[in-house]
């Protein structure tokens, strides 16, 4: 059957909507037999294939036979489009066979019609927001569908991984209109930071899309990565080029829906530890599937940017144990992307700028292996090498700080357990050992019990940053008073009182020498010509500097222009640079 009108379709949509509510299959039938060859008929709306720019100017008027035939194509797809009178069934439908329900047991048959209607109503968005609006529970259908895609994929091998690839597509299309108000894949894909557009996120959608996570972000981003995993260990034991390929390339477009979500729509500041190593394992994945493909640097990237929406270090500490220093070292080496090399060039960059905090270094030292940053060779090798140098002493001050040895230099045992003293500047393996030693230690540890840090360094960490342990605090101190030793302050003269300010968000550390005037507060308790250190630990950059996740800038340490000659004697400028 062919149409010779779009208004065939009009009229039989007509005697549709005429019919009583509950009509009997039998008067319904025979209309829907006529109207679904109309539908489908190549002839049907050919009125709309015309190209308007193509008509002769004088046919420009919408009385003109082509225009008017568009007009009424137009009218007659509406009515065939009027969602408005079913749209709440259509929810209550989908309500019932989406996997999430319960309903009715997981089978590709109806699921891959329930993803076809909720991506293509997502389409129609914003022509349907005041639909959405009393119906937001469709946002978390289609959450929750992304997230446990891994839990109703079934069939066997070839079948399950076909659905997989295919209908993750689907979902992580329905997901980009969830967030935002335009999905873009070419985009999402997007070479160049500077050709990715300005979205305006939908952050009310998300909002109620939580409601498929019991409203807990975090395991929004365990799911998501779980659910990425999944796919990849899948192809992964398939030798199918094109398969793997295909993978890849969803895998690639469903971390960006989570990257949205880390940078702008759904911000965490302290991820779940296992949520921090599934992503290093997934990066470790992506990357045996196949080093020349960009996924895996998105990832990469991804597990930096967590680490500068975080409010402390702890993300980071937990990737390095996992060993992503070395890893991203050889993506950033591998990867074609050189978007996605200058993010991980950052991210590294970040590792070793917050070697200023003690549990980073510690964990970098353990599992770095030889990796450095100049292998990565994501900016000029003489930049690089200089942060390398920089890394290099501070470790080679963290070895030396924190020596994993007994106090009592009487004893020989090697390799055994140690307990700190009460002063909290030394260790034992015994009760006995802290006996015989007790004799030389017992001023300073009297002493430092009582005052604490303020007698051991004359500084006042603590007191400004509660956050750092006494050993974090000790070794900031360390760092800043070599810093120090490396600036030159001319014509300190009696009663002066200098302050430096050290920013270890840099790196290298970059210094700041003001001159305090005689109504400081510094002035009241000190004679002597004195030098007050501060320092700034690593702000994040996502977060306001007087936010609570951010850190302060606290006192690092104080000393009169006597104890800083003394330090000084003996350091070289290769010392000093920390």
């Amino acid at each position: 059957m062919q149409a010779t009108s779009t208004a065939e379709i009009r009229i039989l949509v007509a005697r549709l909507k005429q019919l009583p509510e509950g009509a009997s299959r039998a008067r319904v039938a025979p209309i829907c037999a006529k109207l679904g060859p109309l539908i489908t008929s190549e002839a049907t709306f050919k009125e709309l294939t015309v190209d308007p720019l193509a008509l002769p100017p004088d046919e420009w008027r919408a009385s003109s036979p082509a225009v008017s035939r568009a007009l009424s194509a137009i009218d007659d797809l509406q009515e065939v489009l009027d969602i408005e009178r079913v749209w709440f069934n259509l929810i209550t439908w989908i309500s019932f066979l989406y996997p999430g329900g319960g309903y009715l047991a997981p089978a590709s048959r109806h699921i891959e019609r329930v993803l076809r209607i909720t991506r293509s109503l997502m389409g129609w968005k914003t022509a349907t927001l005041h639909l959405l609006a009393q119906t937001p529970q469709l946002y978390a259908y289609i959450m929750w569908m992304w997230l446990h895609l891994p839990d109703y994929v079934s069939g066997d091998e070839n079948y399950r991984i076909a659905n997989f690839i295919v209908w993750l597509q689907t979902l992580v299309e329905a997901m980009f209109i969830v967030t935002g108000d335009e999905f873009d894949l070419a985009a999402a894909n997007a070479e160049s930071i500077d050709s990715e557009p300005d979205i305006v996120y939908d952050l009310a959608a998300v909002r109620e899309g939580l409601a498929a996570v019991n409203h807990k972000p975090r395991r929004v981003y365990r799911l998501a990565i779980r659910c990425a995993q999944k796919l990849a260990d899948t192809v992964k034991e398939t030798a199918v080029d094109t398969v793997t390929e295909k993978a890849l390339e969803n895998i690639d477009i469903h971390l960006s829906v989570i990257r949205s979500l880390v940078l702008d729509v759904l911000v965490v500041g302290n991820h779940a530890r296992d949520v921090i190593r599934s992503m290093v394992r997934l990066v470790r994945t992506l990357h045996a599937l196949d080093p020349k493909h960009e996924v895996a640097g998105r990832a990469c990237a991804l597990l930096g940017e967590i680490w500068e929406t975080a409010t402390d270090h702890r993300s980071m500490v937990w990737a390095l144990k996992d060993g992503i220093f070395p890893l991203m070292v050889e993506i950033c080496q591998t990867t074609p992307s050189e978007q996605w090399r200058s993010n991980i060039g950052g991210a590294l960059i970040n590792v070793a700028t917050r070697t200023a905090h003690l549990p980073v270094i510690r964990a970098l030292v353990a599992h770095r292996g030889r990796a450095t940053l100049k292998q990565a060779a994501f900016i000029d090798e003489e930049d690089l090498s200089l942060i390398d140098k920089i890394v290099e002493r501070r470790v080679t001050l963290f070895k030396g700080s924190f020596p994993k040895e007994c106090g009592n230099p009487e004893c020989e045992r090697k390799d055994v357990p140690l307990r700190r003293c009460e002063c909290k500047t030394v260790y034992y393996c015994s009760k006995a050992c802290q006996k015989r030693h007790w004799s030389p230690h017992v001023v300073n540890c009297l002493i430092g019990v009582e005052r604490g840090l303020k007698y051991f360094g004359g500084f006042e960490i603590i007191d400004d940053a509660s956050y750092l342990s006494h050993p974090a605090a000790t070794f900031l101190m360390m760092l800043a008073r070599k810093q120090v030793c490396g600036l030159d302050l001319i014509e300190i003269l009696e009663k002066d009182v200098f302050l430096v300010a050290l920013d270890f968000g840099d790196m290298p550390v970059d210094s700041e020498v003001s001159y305090v005037d005689e109504s400081s507060k510094y002035e009241r308790w000190q004679q002597d010509p004195t030098i007050i250190v501060t320092a700034k630990l690593g702000p994040l950059p996502s977060l306001p500097e007087d936010s609570p996740g951010a850190p302060a800038c606290i006192t690092a340490w104080r000393c009169v222009l006597g104890t800083l000659e003394f330090y000084r004697l003996g350091l070289t400028e290769e010392d000093i640079q920390l």
